[in-house]
């Protein structure tokens, strides 16, 4: 990584924000030699780039991935307002059994990732504030981590795959950022099927039909 004029450092296990990348211990990682490589912010096209960059060295490394691995997304949220909140919980809820069958059966039902099915769409609507919301959701351990925002001042996503694949990682992002973006205007209804969720494109709808296609082979 510093060959490919990457920053990286080789930390103990933390949850601090640092300025460059950096290989953590994790406990949760099942085989040998086992990391997590954490980014620092990176923002729009200059940080995919440097993602992109990041995936192929690891490529190049012959670096391996397993069922216990998983790729957590953090999105700014400092801006957001209740309604965002709100319309984001219902929509990830609603989209879930969409979202499940374009992830590999590791991250469906996983102890660190669990579904938001367990909350009403009434106990989100009603919730005032980001703790109450939290509160209904459950602890860091689900799909929608609400507990990030405390800390970090995000929303972390945990549903997807460990992955060394730059493309399975641009279009998660991109799929997240737009669902962020679409959740600042309204929220997508219950029962919504692949083909209308109403952020994304006709390329990324194609994306995900082929990946829940291939997954359910």
């Amino acid at each position: 990584l510093r060959e490919a004029d990457i920053e990286v450092t080789v930390e103990s296990y933390n949850h601090t924000t640092r300025p460059h990348w950096k290989l953590v211990t994790d406990s949760s990682i099942n085989g040998n030699d086992t990391f997590e490589l954490v980014s620092p912010i990176l923002v729009g096209e200059a940080g995919l780039r440097e993602l992109e960059k990041v995936c192929w060295v690891l490529d190049l490394c012959d670096m391996k991935v397993n069922g216990s691995c998983g790729l957590h997304v953090h999105i700014d949220a400092a801006g957001f307002s209740m309604e965002t909140w709100r319309n984001l919980a219902l929509s990830y809820k609603h989209l879930e059994p969409v979202i499940d069958k374009f992830m590999p059966a590791s991250r469906r039902d996983n102890y660190y990732c669990r579904g938001l099915g367990h909350v009403s769409d009434g106990m989100i609507r009603s919730a005032r504030m980001v703790d109450e919301l939290k509160g209904r959701i459950g602890d860091r351990y689900h799909k929608v981590n609400l507990e990030a925002y405390s800390r970090h001042k995000t929303v972390e996503f945990r549903q997807h795959s460990g992955t060394t694949s730059f493309t399975k990682m641009r279009n998660w992002v991109l799929f997240l950022h737009k669902l962020v973006t679409f959740a600042t205007r309204g929220q997508v209804p219950a029962g919504t099927a692949l083909q209308d969720i109403p952020f994304l494109d006709g390329e990324q709808k194609l994306y995900y039909k082929l990946r829940t296609k291939k997954l359910s082979a």
